[in-house]
């Protein structure tokens, strides 16, 4: 049931009408092929996904806003990449994506730390 909530429209409320369309949608992608072939399916799918999982990206995205915060107003990908420590190519990429301003990540990082995390959980969903 969590699977084809995640593949419902954005912004829909669960209703039995949603979920029917979800699970015919679905059902055509793999029209013709058999369970097991769609059990393969789903879990490399899976795997490809929990491959690319970082349990500190969160910690990480954090420590990206604060350089970020320190860094002069014009710097290079390396320089901040030389403070952090880390690839944050991802990071940068998806901040710019979510389209978060340097004034956004100050206002951030000022608050309390426990807002800060809330924050940024919210941020990283998509719901700031």
């Amino acid at each position: 049931m969590e699977l084809l909530r995640t593949l419902a429209p954005r912004k829909s409320k669960p209703s039995k009408e949603i979920t029917d369309a979800t699970c015919k949608m679905l059902h055509l992608a793999f029209k013709g092929q058999t369970s097991e072939d769609i059990y393969d399916t789903l879990v490399f799918c899976f795997v490809k996904a929990a491959r690319q999982y970082d349990p500190y990206y969160t910690d990480k995205t954090k420590q990206v806003c604060e350089v970020i915060g320190v860094l002069p107003k014009q710097f290079t990908v390396e320089q901040l990449e030389a403070r952090v420590g880390f690839d944050c190519n991802g990071i940068l990429r998806s901040l710019v994506r979510k389209k978060v301003t340097c004034l956004t990540l100050v206002a951030m990082l000022a608050v309390t730390e426990a807002d800060t995390m809330i924050r940024f959980k919210r941020m990283l969903k998509g719901t700031v």
